[in-house]
């Protein structure tokens, strides 16, 4: 049997596959005979690209499409026997990339055909840059993927290199390292199928009040461990530089989770004017967050800010860094409070370039505000 097709964007394939009856019990029935016929053949993949949407749940097409698309070199080879065929070989895909869905939906398992192949070490070489794009974020990677076994019990190993990628979480992209890694494994029979093992390192900078109660930029530096699809297996961990951030404090404006659970803390035990005042002063800085980083981003500036409080309302910030370490920062209060000056700060920081756990926490600056024409300002701050 030989066959030949072309792709649906171009390239071919082509192949030849044997039958043969020699060892065959001739008193075997007409059934029997195919069944038991040996298999030897190979199919050729020239540059055979392609490019398809696959719906992972039928019943929800739309919201559970898979676009995908690359091109195939090498070839796959099949023998066994016609009842049990054994594919093998190794394909090389190239341009290869995948569009994830937000939901895979719950597709429901068909029946295994009696004629179920055995696979024996088929892999796949996944070309450098190859694309992975889902709805947080996207990634390129390389590597490889082995496939064993029958489909009632089917091994599959994929891990890959990540090149670079980008996680694009509500209020800060996380940018991944060349030295990550994300390992794919697939066993049939086991308890917990599917594993997605990720090692990975990233970065990203946030604005954020200091211990000293100002904003500053700081830069991130995040670690993932573990199977993403198990959260309590998965490990984060996060540090700053200046490293005036904690773990949880990094973790919850990247992920919003201070807003969160400060609005829950605040519905069980505090008044409607304390409450309102607590939305307004967690919920305007987070829900204007993207807004503000690209307005800031256009106007080469650090950050801009909204920010609010219960004693000045709304207040305007932004900030830019001069040089390494120097900061140049500015305040306004958007609306006068009855009573009080009309507030504003301008000052120019500089953090003390130093190791020492003593010295490196402290901030030099000089600068004006309402009630100052000018002043000089000392800040030093430690976390108990």
């Amino acid at each position: 049997l030989s066959l030949t097709a072309d792709g649906s964007h171009g390239g071919a394939a082509s192949g030849a596959v044997t039958a043969n009856w020699s060892e065959v019990d001739g008193e075997s029935s007409l059934a029997g005979l195919i069944s038991e016929a040996a298999l030897n053949g190979a199919i050729l993949f020239e540059d055979f690209s392609f490019a398809e949407e696959l719906a992972a749940d039928p019943k929800q097409p739309e919201e559970t499409t898979i676009k995908t698309g690359g091109s195939l070199f090498g070839s796959v080879t099949l023998g066994g026997r016609v009842s049990e065929p054994v594919i093998g070989g190794v394909i090389n895909l190239a341009s290869f990339f995948a569009e994830l869905p937000g939901s895979f939906g719950e597709p429901e398992a068909g029946a295994v055909p009696p004629e179920t192949p055995r696979f024996d070490d088929l892999t796949i070489n996944i070309a450098p840059m190859s694309l992975i794009d889902f709805p947080l974020g996207s990634v390129h990677i390389s590597g490889k993927a082995v496939i064993d076994g029958t489909l009632a019990d089917l091994n599959i190993d994929a891990p890959a290199q990540i090149s670079d990628g980008l996680l694009d979480l509500p209020n800060a992209p996380i940018t991944l390292e060349e030295n990550s890694s994300l390992r794919v494994q697939y066993q049939s029979s086991a308890d917990e199928p599917l594993k997605v093992e990720l090692n990975a390192n990233g970065t990203t900078a946030v604005t954020a009040r200091s211990l000293t109660g100002q904003y500053e930029r700081f830069n991130v530096f995040l670690t993932f461990r573990g199977n993403l699809l198990n959260p309590e297996g998965l490990n984060m961990d996060a540090y700053s530089e200046p490293p005036d951030l904690t773990k949880d404090q990094i973790l919850g404006i990247i992920g919003q989770k201070q807003l969160v659970e400060s609005l829950a803390g605040s519905v069980t035990g505090s008044s409607q004017t304390q409450l309102s005042d607590t939305i307004f002063s967690l919920a305007v800085p987070t829900l204007t967050s993207r807004f503000t980083q690209e307005l800031a981003s256009s106007l080469s500036l650090d950050y801009i800010t909204l920010d609010y409080n219960a004693f000045d309302g709304a207040m305007f910030r932004a900030g830019k860094t001069v040089s390494p370490g120097l900061m140049l920062h500015g305040s306004r209060q958007l609306k006068q409070q009855e009573n009080q000056l009309f507030r504003y700060d301008l000052r120019l920081t500089w953090r003390v370039p130093s190791q020492d756990k003593v010295f490196s926490r402290l901030r030099l600056g000089v600068g004006t505000d309402q009630y100052r024409p000018w002043k000089i300002t000392f800040d030093w701050s430690r976390r108990f």
